[in-house]
């Protein structure tokens, strides 16, 4: 059996009014394109006549923009935030948990959890923390606070930091226990994990020393700020444990203590009333929030706090 098979043309002729006129393929196929294209624009623009008002009606029928909320749903699982200066080389972390994060790893296959050292702070008993809510003092001020609830009562953990004449630049965390009814015996815990060794150096009025083994200069220093003195426990458990002095909280009367970690190897000392200044913090406001003005929080008589000074 033959199939013949026969190749187009090189000229169509095409019969018009006016007489014969010759097209080569490539018109041909270019004008079968150009019109398909010509019908599809036109029905896209019947279908654009009537977008105004279907738009407007769906304007109106929406609520006003002006009062929308931010939509949660697809934000991160994880954050952390920065409670360091503009110009700040020593860029401390706030997880949400209102932990310290320290010494990021440098590796390429790492998590944003992924640190050397990590503080975390909490309350001793059996019961779970539940983060109920953790917001910033305000967009230029870095203040980071973290509401802890338990059932008993509730920790807020209030982070910033301060770079003070002649004390250098430390991280700085206010914790307040208060109690939902009643009295309640509380204790701060404070769990270092971290990949160096530590050692309990000071422990006394209400006023406890760590610092790394090999160093002489204090990594982290404590003190109670209301309830008496007292003393903390320390001991090693997945990493450091550090218990401070108890005592009694309640809705009129909360606990207080301090926590600072100084970030330039400054000497650390014991001073009455060394608090930051609440007249200068960084951001647009220049002040310290209300929430951890010294002249409202620590009264003079208050006990003596931890202060730092520089030098060798």
């Amino acid at each position: 059996m033959t199939v013949e098979i026969r190749r187009l043309p090189p000229r169509i002729q095409l019969q018009s009014e006016k007489g014969m006129s010759e097209v080569t393929r490539r018109e041909f196929v270019a004008g079968l394109l150009v019109s398909t294209a010509a019908s599809g624009l036109a029905s896209a623009s019947e279908e654009a006549v009537s977008a105004p008002k279907d738009l407007a009606d769906a304007h109106e029928s929406s609520p006003s923009t002006a009062h929308a909320e931010v939509d949660f749903r697809y934000a991160p699982r994880l954050s952390q935030a920065t409670i360091c200066f503009p110009d700040d080389p020593w860029k401390s972390l706030v997880g949400q948990a209102g932990d310290l994060r320290y010494g990021f790893g440098k590796a390429v296959l790492v998590g944003m959890e992924d640190f050397s050292t990590v503080i975390t702070f909490s309350l001793a008993g059996m019961q779970d923390d539940r983060i109920a809510r953790q917001w910033l003092e305000a967009p230029g001020v870095p203040v980071v606070h973290t509401l802890v609830d338990r059932p008993a009562a509730t920790l807020e953990l209030i982070a910033f930091a301060t770079r003070r004449e002649h004390e250098g630049r430390v991280d700085n965390v206010l914790m307040t226990i208060r109690s939902k009814k009643g009295k309640v015996p509380a204790v701060p815990r404070i769990h270092v994990r971290a990949c160096e060794r530590f050692k309990l150096v000071k422990n006394q009025g209400g006023l406890t020393v760590v610092s790394k083994e090999a160093a002489s200069v204090p990594y982290l220093i404590a003190s109670k700020l209301s309830g008496g003195p007292g003393s903390a426990t320390w001991w090693e458990e997945a990493g450091y444990m550090l218990y401070l002095a108890h005592g009694e909280a309640s809705p009129e009367e909360p606990l207080r203590y301090l926590i600072r970690l100084p970030q330039e190897g400054q000497i650390g000392e014991q001073q009455p009333g060394a608090l930051p200044n609440p007249e200068r913090f960084p951001g647009r406001s220049h002040r310290l929030p209300r929430s951890v003005d010294c002249r409202r929080e620590f009264p003079a008589g208050s006990g003596p706090l931890p202060g730092l000074r520089q030098g060798g």
